[in-house]
């Protein structure tokens, strides 16, 4: 089992209306997943169908990470909004 937190303010979508039966809870604005392990980040935003309002960057274990990295038991993915720089 792995947690996924995100923001309940990135989601296109109200938390009840995704697919299949999530374990979830809520810390402030910020929504709590259980999952299962195995997959990557990417297949189990598919598979859930959580939608997104903008993009988004992963976060597992407290380092930035490819959505196609297949999260493991005791994993904890943050999905934070994506923050562009550059020069002014």
């Amino acid at each position: 089992m792995l947690l996924l937190k995100l923001d309940e303010r990135l989601l296109a979508d109200s938390i009840e209306n995704m697919q299949g039966s999530i374990e979830f809870h809520r810390e402030a604005t910020f929504i709590i997943l259980e999952l299962p392990s195995g997959e990557s980040v990417q297949h189990t935003l598919e598979k859930y169908r959580i939608l997104l309002k903008q993009p988004v960057v992963a976060v597992i274990n407290g380092q930035t990470a490819d959505f196609t990295q297949v999260l493991v038991d005791g994993d904890q993915v943050r999905l934070l909004p994506q923050i562009a720089g550059g020069r002014y």
